[in-house]
């Protein structure tokens, strides 16, 4: 684990809250453990391909990358594909493969805004929605949202809804809220004083580490080099829907707890305060 630390026997929830590797690499290690017959052995394939990675979310941008969710066929593909950029070793598949990408680190790539989606989808209960740039585009002068004016009124478009019983979401759930609410949460520290009771949310701290070649050939891995993430959102309570998912990543910028999770923290607190009301539309110009 990250400094070392023990945390001793942990299941899923406390695995969450406290960031334990040492899970999830024997999850990953057991998983791929189970033989190439067995239709388990690409669970973490199959449900980050549910959650959207791997994929366009098809925002309405152009160029848009689809990431890389490593697997036998995946690496395969990717060095037949680019044989001058891979090598021939990279296209097996391995304990070891599985086992960074339970951590979500070796080869497995995303955009924030695929971390953003897969979290709101989990928020929501299963939908996944493919995000839109604008909610509508009116005509000149027009000084209202009226849909019934519009010329361009961009509806939501759900792209797939995920079976999220609950004996699955809530251990996830239990271990998410806990990383900004228990006092061994790494992000705990971050969110103290934080009104959770008015504003309750759950989120992730997460380190991509950047190996770096040092003169004596080798590569290592440099705190300074790592790349801060945090994707938190608002937890719902009824009868309201969650709302708001932020992701922030920041490059060189050491551990999720120490830059991005405190942006996180002072986005939520803007939209707390009356200095994120929608300013009045102003009409452009002709």
């Amino acid at each position: 684990n990250a400094g070392q630390a023990a945390y001793g026997t942990v299941n899923m929830a406390r695995a969450m809250t406290v960031s334990s590797d040492a899970y999830f690499y024997n999850l990953g290690f057991n998983i791929w453990y189970l033989g190439e017959d067995n239709p388990f052995r690409m669970a973490i394939q199959n449900q980050a391909g549910y959650l959207g990675f791997g994929q366009p979310t098809g925002i309405q941008l152009p160029n848009e990358a689809d990431g890389f969710v490593p697997s036998p066929v995946n690496n395969r593909r990717r060095y037949e594909n680019n044989p001058d950029a891979f090598s021939e070793d990279s296209k097996f598949y391995s304990y070891g493969a599985n086992i960074n990408l339970a951590v979500g680190q070796g080869d497995m790539l995303s955009t924030p805004l695929q971390l953003v989606n897969s979290y709101s989808t989990f928020a929501n209960g299963g939908t996944r929605w493919s995000p839109n740039l604008v909610d509508m585009i009116v005509p000149p002068g027009t000084t209202t949202f009226d849909p019934d004016e519009a010329i361009l009124d961009v509806k939501p478009r759900a792209l797939a809804t995920l079976a999220m019983p609950s004996s699955v979401r809530d251990p996830m759930m239990e271990g998410l809220t806990g990383v900004i609410t228990q006092r061994e949460g790494t992000a705990s520290k971050v969110f103290t004083g934080f009104p959770l009771d008015r504003f309750p949310l759950a989120g992730k701290t997460g380190t991509a580490q950047v190996f770096v070649k040092v003169p004596s050939g080798k590569f290592l891995a440099k705190s300074v080099n790592d790349t801060s993430l945090f994707i938190a959102f608002e937890k719902a309570q009824r009868p309201f829907e969650p709302q708001y998912t932020i992701g922030v990543v920041m490059e060189r910028s050491g551990f999720g707890s120490q830059a991005a999770a405190p942006v996180t923290r002072l986005l939520y607190e803007a939209l707390l305060t009356e200095t994120c009301i929608p300013a009045e539309l102003e009409p452009a110009p002709p």
